[in-house]
C-alpha cells in the first residue's frame, strides 16, 4: 500500500477515535496526514492526553523505524519534492534511496 494512503489511514483512525470520546476533530483538509480540531487552549493538555491514549489503543505510539518505514517515508517525501519543483519552488536534490534509508536506520530522528 502506498505511504500516502497507510498515513492517512492512520489519521482517519485517530480522528474517529477522537471523535468517539467527544472530540469534534476532523482530518486535515488542507490535504494533510494528521488531525485537526479547535479547541479553547486549556482545553489542549486533556486533548493531548486523549490523542496519546488513541494512539496507545491503535498501536500507533510504538513506532519503531524499519527498511520499509524508511522507504514509505523516502516515497512520500520524493513526491512532496516533485510537487514543489513542479510549482517552480527552489528544492534541493533528493539523496538516493538507499542514502536516506540508511541515513534514517542510523538516526531515526533524522525522517521528521
Amino acid at each position: 500500500m502506498e505511504g500516502n494512503a497507510i498515513e492517512h489511514g492512520y489519521a482517519v483512525s485517530i480522528a474517529k477515535c477522537l471523535t468517539d470520546i467527544g472530540w469534534e476533530v476532523q482530518v486535515d483538509p488542507q490535504g494533510g496526514w494528521g488531525v485537526v480540531s479547535e479547541m479553547p487552549e486549556e482545553q489542549r493538555p486533556l486533548y493531548e492526553a486523549d490523542y496519546q491514549e488513541c494512539l496507545k489503543e491503535l498501536g500507533l505510539n510504538d513506532f519503531t523505524v524499519t527498511e520499509e518505514t524508511a522507504s514509505v517515508s523516502y516515497d512520500n517525501n520524493t513526491r512532496v519534492i516533485e510537487c514543489l519543483a513542479a510549482e517552480g519552488f527552489p528544492v534541493e536534490e533528493a539523496p538516493s534511496r538507499s542514502s536516506f534509508i540508511n541515513k534514517t536506520l542510523e538516526d531515526p530522528d533524522s525522517m521528521i
